[in-house]
């Protein structure tokens, strides 16, 4: 079956048919069953679609040398042989002088950008060596916080040790006896 529709074909006859000709037959299709008819509302659907008649009405071709394809090669040394060597060559001159151009175009932007990135580290190494900086003026900072917490702390421990000891002195003064006793301690 696919032999019948490859042999038929008009790029493998050799012989010039017209685009018309042509898009008939590549519209042609061989099926094996008819389909249900939901399957034939949905061709028609497809059928009317403006996106799909608008890809009908493209042209086909193929490349110029059907032999870069990955298909068995295709005889067409007609065409070739009617190619003029000097435009072929100056194709390939307009075609090489632009690849040079992108590629010198791809290596200035690249020198650009290793050069933007260097700057981008050495400015991130200064804001690294500023931020290292602040966290060792943090780190100082906290270690004094933390310092004037216990001497705190231990100014209100001894405060507190000197009270309970000032109302043990009063009442060990309160049991002497009256020409012992101490004058009342004034706070």
């Amino acid at each position: 079956m696919g032999q019948q529709i490859s042999s038929d074909s008009p790029s493998r006859q050799g012989k010039g048919t017209s685009y018309q000709d042509s898009y008939a037959q590549a519209n042609t299709m061989i099926t094996v069953n008819d389909g249900s008819p939901a399957r034939m509302l949905v061709k028609k659907h497809i059928q009317e679609d403006e996106d799909f008649k608008a890809l009908q009405k493209l042209p086909k071709f193929s490349p110029l040398m059907r032999g870069s394809l990955n298909l068995p090669v295709m005889r067409d040394s007609g065409f070739l042989s009617k190619m003029e060597s000097k435009h072929v060559i100056s194709y390939v001159n307009r075609y090489e002088e632009h690849l040079r151009l992108c590629s010198q175009m791809i290596t200035n932007d690249q020198v650009m950008l290793a050069s933007r990135m260097k700057e981008i580290d050495y400015l991130m190494d200064l804001v690294h060596n500023k931020v290292a900086e602040r966290q060792q003026k943090l780190n100082h900072f906290a270690v004094c916080a933390r310092t004037i917490q216990t001497i705190e702390s231990d100014i209100q421990r001894i405060q507190k040790n000197l009270e309970d000891s000032t109302a043990l002195a009063e009442q060990f003064n309160d049991l002497l006896p009256e020409g012992h006793k101490l004058e009342p301690l004034s706070r």
